[in-house]
């Protein structure tokens, strides 16, 4: 008889606070679940984004093989950047595999996805997420979102960012955090109340929406720290999660003793510097072109200005940037491309692949990129002259040679825990770099948290993200065909380890 899962995601949730939560005592849901059962170290995807590292979650794939690493990615065989939408993934979520196979199944707010309708129960997607702007909420059945926002209302907060809060906003927005949770409580136990469900899959957004706008306000080494704020607000970051470890605690209590638990965050979360948004500028320098601005907004403010102004009326001036763009690129031997601004993303345009590709692959494009990554190295930040770049690392690094051609071909990984005000060297000169969006941005590690009549009571084995997946399907007696994860033996009680058992974590 397959056991019955009660699956819980803690979207970026940091480890090391969870860690030190646990241990002084403050998270003891979690704390408990530690102490019964079997933790780990959680992977992401190094260097994508939370979209990437979401679709690893709900496919079992690397990004290597589903291809998706940020919202907008280069369109393969172009120049363009174009969106790649939740409702454009094709290659089929694991709860839909569990349903063909006859396991029932409840599936709330995983991010980064839509409604299946091919289901066995219910999936609800949309509805409290980490977002910037409002999203559709859609369900299967169709009518499960109406009658969720009926009776549980909409999301109170469905924009997570807002810059230069004022201490009352901040207490306002922690306060919504924690009544966000409370409510998908309310629904996730509703759920468990309705009917005997084979998996119960739901994720909270709380610890991602606080760590980008609140960081600030948690870590007294963040550059942009206020003690005054904090003395009068509190620390909206260990609010939140203090409710999310009373939300874990009244699921697994709910679930009841025979259920097996997974409690997991796919990322964690630091200090945001970065120097992202100058990239683009720091490659045209070195490419003997002068710098256009603040990044794509600069490019597309210079290139439109240049145009005349009956051609400027007339046109369209998204497509038309988009034109301009893209011719821009292919008279380059590289470029930067959009990613989430904790890690730089580099294009390389190559022969055989971009339209008028400039770099020839084999020796050509080899020395071309050992060079680029030297020249990367010696950027420092302009005040305290310390290395802004901590390594540059190819795609094949991280996803293998046979890697999807649609991801990124170099990250730039930045060093963090220093304010990033600008950058030079001797070949770039100095460019001045915007302050980050965000107070806190994304460390690629997690952890996961287990309990059960199968589970190890120790310390589990390291895993990736696209573990879950079998995991979950090995807990409930399925066996998924074509994954690139594997099953965490420490929480299933067989013998098969995940690939990433004996790896050691990335930067």
């Amino acid at each position: 008889m397959p056991a019955k899962v009660l699956c819980v995601g803690l979207d970026g949730a940091e480890a090391e606070l969870v860690r030190g939560g646990i241990e002084a005592g403050w998270l003891p849901s979690l704390r408990a679940l530690s102490e019964q059962g079997s933790c780990g170290e959680l992977w992401p995807p190094p260097c994508v984004s939370d979209h990437g590292i979401w679709t690893s979650f709900y496919s079992g794939r690397s990004p290597g093989t589903h291809g998706r690493s940020f919202v907008s990615q280069i369109r393969s065989g172009s120049y363009d950047v174009r969106p790649r939408p939740q409702r454009d993934f094709d290659g089929g979520y694991f709860w839909d595999a569990l349903s063909r196979a006859g396991r029932r199944v409840a599936v709330v707010d995983v991010p980064k996805c839509e409604a299946s309708a091919d289901v066995l129960g219910v999936h609800l997607a949309n509805w409290i997420v980490h977002t910037g702007e409002p999203l559709t909420v859609s369900s299967a059945p169709a009518e499960l979102a109406g009658e969720v926002v009926a009776r549980h209302g909409e999301d109170p907060l469905p924009n997570c960012f807002n810059t230069g809060r004022s201490v009352d906003e901040y207490a306002a927005f922690r306060d919504l955090l924690v009544e966000r949770v409370e409510a998908k409580t309310r629904l996730l136990l509703d759920l468990l109340e309705r009917d005997d469900w084979d998996l119960l899959l739901g994720v909270y957004a709380g610890a991602h929406c606080v760590g980008h706008e609140c960081w600030h306000l948690h870590d007294a080494s963040h550059p942009l720290h206020d003690a005054d704020v904090t003395a009068r607000v509190g620390d909206p970051v260990r609010d939140v999660y203090a409710a999310l470890d009373l939300a874990v605690g009244a699921l697994v209590e709910h679930a009841g003793p025979d259920a097996t638990v997974i409690v997991f965050s796919p990322m964690g979360m630091a200090s945001g510097e970065s120097a992202s948004p100058v990239l683009d500028d720091v490659l045209r320098r070195l490419d003997g072109e002068p710098p256009v601005g603040r990044g794509a907004t600069g490019v597309a403010r210079a290139l439109w200005r240049t145009l005349p102004l009956d051609v400027q009326k007339r046109r369209k001036p998204r497509r038309l940037a988009d034109a301009m763009f893209a011719a821009e690129r292919s008279r380059r031997p590289c470029f930067a491309v959009p990613n989430n601004d904790a890690f730089g993303a580099i294009r390389l345009n190559r022969v055989g692949r971009e339209p008028e590709g400039r770099l020839h692959p084999g020796p050509e494009c080899e020395a071309f990129c050992q060079q680029l990554e030297r020249d990367l190295l010696d950027l420092v930040e302009v005040e305290s002259g310390e290395p802004v770049v901590e390594t540059v690392k190819r795609r094949e690094e991280f996803f293998g040679s046979n890697a999807s051609e649609d991801l990124p071909d170099l990250f730039v990984i930045w060093r963090r825990g220093a304010p990033i005000r600008g950058v030079e060297s001797a070949k770039v000169g100095r460019l001045a770099v915007p302050q980050p969006a965000v107070s806190g941005n994304h460390l690629f590690r997690g952890f996961y948290l287990a309990q059960g009549p199968g589970c190890d009571a120790q310390p589990g084995a390291n895993a990736a993200i696209e573990d879950l997946a079998p995991t979950i399907g090995a807990l409930l007696g399925v066996s998924f065909e074509g994954l690139d994860g594997a099953p965490i033996a420490s929480v299933v009680g067989g013998s098969r380890e995940s690939p990433h058992a004996g790896a050691q974590a990335g930067t």
